[in-house]
C-alpha cells in the first residue's frame, strides 16, 4: 500500500501537513464539517498544494515530521521549487533529522504526485 504526505492551504494561507492512503477521500473529509481535522474545519475550503506518494507509513510519517519542523518558508519552497536541492540539503544535515540519509521521496511508479 502507497502513502500519500500532503500540504494542505487553508482558507487562511495557513499550510497543513499530514499522510494519508488515499489523497481524493481525504480532501473530501478536510473539506466536510463532520470528518475534517480539528485544525481544518474552521479553515474550509482547503486545498491540495503538494503531495508524494511514499512506499511506506514509516517514511511518510518522517517525512511528515520533517515537514511540520519547517518554517513556513521553508514549506513555501519547497512547495514551489519541487525539489530545492540546497534546502533539501540543508535540512538533511540537520543533526536531529531522524530520515538525514533518507532521500527526498521520489515518485512510487503509477502514482499521482503533485511534486513530479
Amino acid at each position: 500500500m502507497n502513502w500519500f504526505i500532503y500540504i494542505l492551504e487553508c482558507s487562511d494561507k495557513s499550510l497543513y501537513t499530514w499522510i494519508t492512503t488515499d489523497l481524493d477521500r481525504r480532501l473530501t473529509e478536510h473539506n466536510s464539517m463532520k470528518w475534517g481535522a480539528k485544525y481544518t474545519k474552521p479553515r474550509q475550503p482547503v486545498k491540495i498544494l503538494r503531495s508524494q506518494a511514499v512506499e511506506n507509513r514509516k517514511l511518510a510519517s518522517q517525512w511528515e515530521h520533517f515537514i511540520k519542523k519547517m518554517t513556513k518558508s521553508e514549506k513555501n519552497k519547497l512547495i514551489d521549487n519541487k525539489r530545492d536541492s540546497e534546502l533539501v540539503k540543508k535540512l538533511r544535515n540537520k543533526k536531529s533529522l531522524v530520515i538525514k540519509a533518507t532521500p527526498f521521496p521520489e515518485p512510487v511508479e503509477g502514482k499521482d504526485s503533485h511534486w513530479e
